[in-house]
């Protein structure tokens, strides 16, 4: 190969990193079409080759038995001693693709620089270990990690941040975890093949393997920038507030009953408090998306005069959801009173006979009384802490009025 007048592409591989094989035809194939992988041609999943001669060249990948990145003793290389043994039988090191070396040979009739199976078996067995706990952590992150953080409510998470972020989510990560089971269960092919046969399994680049491969890396590209695309948007709406609208400018209908319905007819003096302190206080947001076709977020801080003379002083807190079906309001339902259950501490549970498919309501440690109520395809969790001293709306007459105003839309 002449340097001095080589060109450069870059090609992304037709195969996974776990198939070796495949990698070493691909390689082949390509040197026969005059493009040589240049050293250190891998980057970013990316190879990088040189225009040279059309011959014919053997590649052979070799498992790293350990961990390899640039905080390793050789900064990610193989050692000295296994290059210089290589190069003996006129193998070069060229390059690095995740767990495998690539060594390159021009002789055609080199030996192979690893004859023993079982030492290539013993090698390619770390690399296995390694995929099993790369399975496991994706497995942790992907799955045990979010259902821990939602205390086990996918449910109300969906609903809570929308359905396409949800489904978006959950197509990345199937994506993730098959990408890596699949990349166990062949390793752990080829090196059964290798213990019990003493040769490789040859995973040939048929046409339709290709296709599968780049399909998946599309798919997944596409759920990475879908994902990334629904949540930086919702990241700047939690910063800034832009999603929630000011109770004062709010003209539509409110489906569920507000401190002035607490105060009863002929209340007076109504009056807004702790309005500007943040963007969620004195504020409605309003969502629609598959799961929920209405999702209402509401913060009221006001006080407000009864008939009789008395101030009703505080802040009503509710989450309104109208879902698709009864069968989703109940399991939504569920999961709302086990959230609350683990991240509230309840301290005691109310009995409230209201004219609902189902009521769950409780005090929590720090005294805020809630209730849940289910009525039809309609859920409504709300509470009310009130700060007046000498008068307070108990939650019983308080949490039927909020249950006489839902309307049951089935």
């Amino acid at each position: 190969m002449n340097k001095n007048q080589s060109q450069r592409i870059h090609r992304i591989p037709p195969c996974p990193a776990y198939d070796f094989a495949g990698t070493e035809i691909w390689l082949t194939e390509m040197a026969e079409k005059g493009w040589f992988l240049a050293e250190d041609g891998f980057f970013c999943g990316i190879a990088t080759f040189e225009r040279g001669q059309p011959q014919t060249v053997k590649y052979r990948l070799e498992a790293t038995q350990t961990m390899q990145n640039l905080w390793s003793d050789h900064n990610g290389e193989p050692d000295r001693e296994q290059v210089e043994l290589f190069e003996q039988y006129s193998w070069k090191y060229i390059a690095k693709r995740e767990h495998f070396y690539i060594f390159r040979s021009l002789d055609p009739s080199a030996r192979e620089p690893n004859t023993d199976p079982e030492v290539h078996a013993l090698a390619l067995n770390s690399v296995k270990k390694r995929q099993w706990i790369a399975v496991i952590l994706s497995i942790f992150l992907l799955v045990v990690y979010p259902l821990a953080a939602t205390r086990g409510c996918p449910l109300w998470a969906a609903v809570s941040v929308g359905a396409r972020w949800a489904a978006v989510w959950i197509l990345f990560a199937a994506l993730v975890l098959f990408g890596e089971i699949r990349a166990f269960i062949s390793l752990k092919r080829t090196q059964i093949s290798l213990s019990s046969e003493g040769v490789i399994f040859q995973n040939t680049l048929t046409r339709r393997r290709v296709f599968a491969f780049f399909a998946q890396k599309t798919a997944k590209f596409i759920a990475i920038v879908a994902l990334i695309g629904t949540i930086l948007p919702m990241w700047m709406n939690s910063v800034t507030g832009d999603d929630k609208l000011p109770l004062a400018d709010y003209r539509g209908e409110i489906p569920f009953a507000t401190i002035a319905d607490f105060a009863g007819e002929g209340y007076s003096d109504y009056t807004m408090t702790m309005t500007g302190l943040t963007p969620d206080f004195n504020a409605i947001e309003k969502r629609s998306d598959l799961l929920a076709p209405c999702n209402i977020d509401y913060v009221e801080h006001a006080n407000v005069k009864t008939a009789d003379g008395y101030t009703i002083d505080g802040g009503l807190y509710v989450n309104y959801y109208e879902l698709q079906g009864e069968n989703t309001a109940r399991l939504l339902v569920k999961e709302l009173y086990r959230y609350d259950k683990i991240n509230h501490n309840i301290d005691e549970i109310l009995s409230l006979d209201l004219p609902a498919d189902r009521v769950v309501a409780f005090i929590d440690r720090i005294h805020f009384p809630t209730v849940i109520i289910q009525k039809g395809n309609i859920v409504v969790r709300a509470y009310f802490y009130q700060t007046t001293e000498f008068y307070s709306v108990p939650i019983e007459d308080w949490a039927e009025i909020l249950c006489e105003r839902i309307s049951h839309k089935n």
